[in-house]
């Protein structure tokens, strides 16, 4: 079965880009860096951190139940995984996050065991830094990645995308599909970041009830999403780490 451990982002742009600055549209290119994570337990790989909050979090193992516990910086633990068997899984923090893990079940410690997991987010991996002059005059920039199902035969079902949370500066984002649709291999390509594609109805759906409908994700399929990201003129204050989310919800 088809997971979030198989929903991946990709930046556009051919399959050689790796610049964010030029996911401008066009083919699938490399995948976009998660997040990082430092802290280990053994018998556990930590393949991917998504969505989860910055800073210390706790990785809890029950010997008792053979069960793995996900608990972000700042929020409760997701529910208990039964971990008894080989293979990927995904484990949730309460409230939003996923770590993606692959198990070596004759490795997981052989008493109770809790972790230090520690994330962090990366810098600039699909918008560069907002200068001071982008600040000063206001700035429109366009990015286009690309929402993948790497499962081999599994699709995703029912689909649907939205913001999570707004940047935490003074700028603000919008999203829309490419309409290419699902199994688009070729998006618009833009000529510049400044240039608006044509095909983009772009809004600002805040929560899963208002969200984009995707639809299904057969596999080794995907869809073209695209962002806008627009800072007001006159802004004069800047944000440091100043980063958003948006979110892709899954009925599997």
């Amino acid at each position: 079965m088809a997971t979030l451990a198989d929903l991946n982002w990709y930046l556009s742009g051919g399959a050689s880009n790796t610049d964010p600055d030029l996911s401008l549209g066009g083919a699938k290119g490399a995948q976009i860096g998660a997040q990082t994570v430092t802290g280990s337990m053994p018998g556990v790989s930590i393949d991917r951190s998504e969505g989860n909050s910055t800073g210390a979090g706790a990785l809890t193992y029950s010997d008792d139940n053979e069960t793995l516990e996900w608990e972000c910086a700042g929020q409760t633990p997701g529910d208990a995984v039964d971990v008894t068997a080989d293979g990927e899984y995904v484990l949730f923090s309460g409230a939003s996050g996923y770590l993606v893990v692959t198990i070596t079940a004759s490795l997981l410690p052989t008493s109770n065991d809790a972790q230090i997991i520690t994330i962090a987010q990366p810098r600039n991996n699909l918008f560069d830094d907002i200068n001071k002059d982008e600040s000063f005059d206001g700035d429109t920039e366009y990015r286009c990645f690309y929402v993948w199902n790497d499962h081999a035969t599994d699709g995703l079902i029912e689909c649907a995308t939205y913001i999570a949370a707004q940047p935490t500066g003074n700028d603000a984002i919008e999203i829309g599909l490419d309409d290419g649709g699902v199994g688009t291999t070729d998006a618009v390509t833009v000529a510049d970041e400044s240039t608006a594609p044509s095909n983009v109805t772009f809004s600002t759906p805040a929560d899963s009830a208002g969200g984009i409908a995707i639809g299904d994700i057969p596999a080794g399929e995907g869809i073209a999403l695209w962002v806008k990201r627009i800072v007001p003129t006159r802004t004069l204050t800047g944000a440091q780490n100043d980063t958003l989310q948006i979110a892709i919800e899954v009925r599997y």
